[in-house]
């Protein structure tokens, strides 16, 4: 015979909306490009001409645009003007976090 076990539940972390933004959030994040773009942005904020450098020098400039708007408009990166360039920045360094975790689980 099984014990009901008490299991304190956060009904907090379980609200529709919260889910639906973490979902989000994630389907933003599945893409390659996306995953290395939040790797190279954990050491520091870089400008787009450099993100296409590192990501793959061969990647149009507006897509590379593309997949940062993206991120960008889910809040994931922020951006400030330097010059004449946009440097963009992760808003939250935890997102590293996820990758590394989808690594793990990956291999």
């Amino acid at each position: 015979m099984t014990e009901n076990i008490p299991i304190e539940i956060n009904w907090d972390r379980l609200d529709p909306q919260k889910l639906e933004r973490m979902a989000d959030v994630l389907r933003v994040l599945a893409h390659p490009v996306r995953l290395r773009i939040v790797e190279l942005l954990s050491t520091g904020s870089l400008n787009v001409g450099q993100i296409k450098q590192l990501v793959d020098d061969e990647m149009d400039h507006s897509l590379v645009s593309h997949h940062l708007t993206r991120m960008r408009l889910m809040g994931l990166l922020s951006t400030r003007r330097n010059g004449s360039s946009i440097e963009y920045a992760l808003v939250e360094p935890a997102l590293l976090q996820i990758v590394n975790c989808a690594r793990s689980c990956g291999t």
